[in-house]
């Protein structure tokens, strides 16, 4: 009984050497992992959906698409583009209100456009007009109007040479503010959002703190998926190197017992209990949804209806942080029911793991990325929990 999961034919295990196969014949260094920065938004332990709203808190530094719009708008004032990457945040508010000082300028400029669309031909029309007498007037008129215009125009330049200085100035100021809202590994790995977005959740890649940045920059150079399973199961002993780094440095005691599991996770994997590393670390992600999580939210970050509906998980629905660490945690939720004879997936499940236990689903890379994902999960909720 099978679940066959959406992807490259790599993923579904087609054309591919076996997991077990893959050597660690790419070295990375062994100095631990910067742990990053915490999403700023503090929540509660035990934190739902409602303290996540669509429209949050000003401080946060996702982008929606609303602040992509925006941007749009104001192209003219200066070159800085946001991110490609539609989350909801603060920022979408933020930026709003800076653009409504902006409404008085662009008013003028409304004004100066619907101008030269009558000055232009006005300007023809009074050159065919001014030797003949009896509309000397009407010519005189046009002429006056254009030498107004262009007065005007000529004074409100500094005006809007100043304006965009400043424009530029702030988005440049945003643009480090975002850069610095990354994780180490993927700020010193240089990713975009755009770039993570397929890797979080078509192919639910953890790549939130974890791995280090040599190792995020190798998975976002790879050509497909099937590639980048092959890095992970080339790499398993630096990423394991690089989730003790971030376990050690999770310090909320609430979350004690969580790293402690995740520690024995790794310490496993490198003893070579394969099996036994898999089957703890999903039920330890279990774990850690259900005690610190309410139910509604927990659903709303796990319900994984693509196989049936074609619905993928919303990130515009979520802050930054809390989108590009869930995007995998959904996508590990794929749907698997064996009494409906669903083929058991070679990518890592949860639902597989637990009901699925195989030698198609049980696989030291699928093991790593069980760690990846806890790491990722109980490193975010450092940073969360009250």
């Amino acid at each position: 009984m099978r679940l066959e999961l959406w992807g490259t034919n790599a993923d579904r295990g087609e054309h591919e050497p076996k997991d077990e196969d893959v050597t660690d014949d790419i070295t990375d260094p062994d100095e631990p992992q910067d742990e990053g920065s915490a999403d700023p938004v503090m929540l509660r332990k035990g934190f739902g959906a409602a303290d996540l709203p669509v429209t949050p808190p000003p401080l946060d530094l996702g982008f929606g698409r609303e602040v992509r719009e925006t941007a749009a708008a104001l192209a003219g004032l200066g070159t800085w583009q946001p991110p490609t990457l539609g989350l909801a945040s603060g920022l979408t508010e933020f930026t709003r209100n800076l653009s409504v000082l902006d409404e008085s300028a662009r008013q003028i400029r409304a004004l100066t456009a619907s101008l030269d669309s009558v000055i232009r031909p006005a300007l023809w029309v009074g050159g065919q007009l001014k030797h003949r007498t009896a509309l000397d007037g009407i010519a005189r008129g046009l002429l006056e109007l254009a030498s107004v215009h262009d007065t005007v125009r000529r004074s409100l330049d500094p005006f809007f040479q100043n304006y965009k200085a400043q424009w530029q100035s702030i988005f440049e100021t945003l643009a480090e503010m975002v850069r610095r809202a990354f994780p180490a590994n993927l700020r010193e790995a240089e990713a975009t959002l755009a770039e993570l977005e397929p890797l979080l959740l078509d192919e639910g890649i953890p790549l939130m703190w974890v791995p280090r940045a040599a190792t995020v920059s190798a998975l976002l150079d790879a050509p497909d998926a099937g590639t980048r399973r092959r890095i992970i199961g080339q790499r398993w002993r630096g990423i394991i190197t690089d989730c003790e780094a971030v376990l050690d440095n999770v310090t909320h005691p609430d979350l004690r017992d969580d790293r402690g599991f995740a520690r024995d996770v790794a310490s496993a994997l490198k003893a070579g209990h394969t099996n036994a590393a898999q089957a703890l670390a999903a039920n330890l992600l279990d774990s850690i949804l259900q005690h610190h999580l309410d139910d509604a939210l927990r659903v709303q970050l796990t319900k994984n209806d693509f196989k049936t509906k074609g619905v993928k998980f919303k990130m515009d629905d979520h802050l930054f942080m809390t989108a590009c660490t869930f995007a995998p945690v959904w996508y590990a939720h794929a749907k698997y029911f064996p009494k409906n004879n669903d083929r058991i997936p070679r990518t890592f499940g949860r639902h597989p793991s637990v009901h699925g236990v195989s030698r198609t689903q049980y696989s030291r890379i699928n093991a790593v990325y069980a760690l990846m994902l806890v790491t990722s999960v109980i490193k975010y909720l450092d940073g969360e929990l009250l």
